[in-house]
């Protein structure tokens, strides 16, 4: 059998390595193009940048490719070929394991990657060579931002926009509804609050307007971030959350109500939107409210460095 083995790309290979690693299945020149052109457009938009573009080869033939996009707060995305070749399947598990040591020595606290399910099977056992764990099932919802929903008015409720405030408060409500939070448990500690605000802010177009506190009897309750997207002409929910005391009261009904004005607002034509699927309890909110899943993606992540074990970052006591 020819030996597979694993390296950096040259100079000369990088937008190569770059267009393999975007390749989807049976995609024609143009739409590789296409994809290229819409990840540099990403990584200028968010302020990241593509910080490893790794091979996979076999007598001097080029089977396939791992670019790292090196993202705000910490995290490198590892993209791979949407549909890895047989023959390559040998040289995942060192072509894995070289772009995450890559991404370590360049100081990212984790590495993950997102794979169409029906690719899990082809994937898996390299990803669990090179280390990687299951971190979440995204379903990935829409609606639209003009059929009619349903609201229950809630009393002593107050809303504050980042324009109002500063990133302080929100950092500081964030925390405090990562208690108990079923939206993938697992990342949270890895990172500081402030690695999350970067990351955040790097999710689209920012504007302070599309950061909400919420208050509610008085106290701060909870934090709606939003952002426009670039493809399409939709707000996406980039997080919602609410400290413990504040659930189940209908306020995370009156988060995702103040989503969709203002997509309305905005003349956005719908509203965006991921969630861990094992979060039953917000599933079931934004079914309810007419979100449909137009998408799912399985994330596996790899963690190098926790911001609670370097004293960074503290649950907060209920």
């Amino acid at each position: 059998m020819t030996p597979i083995r694993a390296r950096d790309a040259r100079d000369a290979e990088r937008q190569l390595a770059l267009r393999i690693a975007l390749s989807e299945p049976e995609s024609d020149p143009y739409s590789a193009g296409k994809a290229f052109q819409m990840t540099e457009a990403f990584l200028q938009r968010c302020g990241g940048k593509v910080g490893g573009l790794h091979l996979a080869e076999a007598s001097g033939c080029v089977l396939s490719a791992c670019a790292v996009l090196d993202l705000p707060g910490g995290v490198g995305l590892l993209v791979l070929p949407a549909a890895a070749p047989e023959r390559c399947r040998e040289g995942l598990g060192e072509l894995l394991d070289l772009a995450s040591r890559s991404a370590r020595q360049r100081g990212r606290r984790f590495v993950q990657v997102m794979l169409e399910p029906a690719l899990v099977g082809l994937f898996e056992p390299a990803l669990r060579q090179a280390g990687f764990d299951r971190l979440a099932i995204l379903h990935y919802m829409q609606r639209s931002a003009y059929d009619p929903v349903a609201i229950r008015p809630v009393e002593g409720v107050n809303w504050l926009t980042l324009a109002d405030t500063d990133e302080a408060a929100f950092a500081a409500v964030i925390q405090r509804t990562y208690i108990d939070s079923q939206d993938c448990p697992a990342l949270t500690g890895v990172r500081s609050m402030r690695d999350v605000l970067d990351s955040h802010r790097g999710a689209g177009p920012f504007d302070p307007l599309g950061w909400y506190l919420l208050e509610y009897e008085g106290q701060r309750a909870g934090v709606l971030i939003t952002a426009r997207t670039t493809v399409h002409a939709n707000l996406d929910v980039v997080y919602v959350g609410l400290v413990p005391e504040a659930r189940a009261k209908g306020l995370g009904r009156l988060c995702m109500h103040r989503a969709i004005q203002r997509a309305r607002d905005l003349a956005l034509a719908g509203v965006t939107l991921a969630v861990d699927a094992a979060n039953r309890p917000a599933c079931r909110l934004y079914a309810n409210m007419g979100f449909s899943v137009y998408a799912r993606k399985d994330v596996w992540f790899q963690v190098f460095r926790r911001a609670d074990a370097e004293g960074m970052f503290q649950l907060p006591a209920r």
